[in-house]
C-alpha cells in the first residue's frame, strides 16, 4: 500500500484516464453512451482506447487495492496499472 503515498499515484477526486477491469473497449457506441471517452477514442485501435473519469474510492482486497471510478453516467473498477492521472495538457495537445 506504500504506492498510495507517492505523489504521482491517483487519489480520491483525481481526474484520470483508465481501462475498466474485465472489459474491452470494442463497442464504441456503448462506451459513447454511458461513459466519458478519451480523446480520439473512436479513431484508436482497441488496446490504445481509454476512458476519462474521477476516482471516487480506493478499495482494499487483502494486501492489494483497486480504484472505483465514475465516468459519464456509470462507475467502474480498475486495477492500479490501468489508471493514470490526467495530465494538464491532455486536451490542449
Amino acid at each position: 500500500m506504500n504506492i498510495l503515498k507517492r505523489a504521482d499515484t491517483p487519489k480520491v477526486n483525481s481526474i484520470v484516464t483508465f481501462r475498466p477491469w474485465g472489459r474491452t473497449l470494442d463497442d464504441v457506441d456503448y462506451w459513447s453512451r454511458w461513459t466519458t471517452r478519451g480523446r480520439w477514442f473512436s479513431l484508436q485501435e482497441e488496446p490504445q482506447r481509454h476512458l476519462v473519469g474521477v476516482v471516487v474510492a480506493i478499495k482494499r482486497v487483502g494486501g492489494e487495492f483497486y480504484y472505483r471510478i465514475t465516468s459519464g453516467s456509470s462507475a467502474w473498477d480498475a486495477a492500479p496499472q490501468d489508471v493514470k492521472i490526467l495530465s494538464e495538457d491532455y486536451y490542449t495537445g
